[in-house]
């Protein structure tokens, strides 16, 4: 993610604070607080190496899950592009081990990779609009979210 963040300095160290927070404890999420740092893992993972890398890492876990709540918390482009990923794959759901996603993503070959290009080239041309949306997410849910170091 950029550092031109359209958020004050105050909130710069806020919205990445909190992200760390998570990381680090072990404490019971929300809802919310669980889509604000699943989200931001996903779109992390995408940028450092594609849609690919999201879906063998861990944070692929949480494939389902987000695909839910990206319409939940009004993320209805990147809920698209996860439909399309669930298109290409010809399925109704990621599974949601990571060995057995790896062998099943495996099970592609040497198409594994270039299967998602569409949908890396669309996070890619899409990604500032995606941050400040995801900036705007954090803004109107400040409150809540920072309630993790309650």
């Amino acid at each position: 993610m950029s550092n031109d963040l359209p958020l004050t300095l105050k909130e710069r160290e806020e919205y990445f604070e909190i992200i760390d927070y998570i990381n680090n404890e072990d404490i019971k999420r929300s809802e919310l607080i669980q889509f604000y740092y699943d989200f931001f893992m996903m779109i992390a993972e995408i940028d450092n190496g594609g849609f690919y890398q999201y879906l063998s890492n861990s944070t692929g876990d949480t494939f389902n899950l987000l695909y839910d709540q990206t319409l939940t918390y009004g993320f209805t482009e990147i809920h698209d592009q996860m439909k399309k990923v669930l298109n290409i794959l010809a399925i109704d759901s990621i599974p949601n081990d990571r060995e057995n996603r790896n062998k099943w993503l495996e099970s592609f070959d040497d198409q594994r990779y270039e299967i998602f290009d569409d949908i890396d080239k669309y996070f890619c041309e899409n990604g500032d609009l995606i941050e400040r949306k995801f900036y705007n997410f954090f803004i109107n849910f400040r409150d809540e979210l920072n309630s993790v170091f309650l």
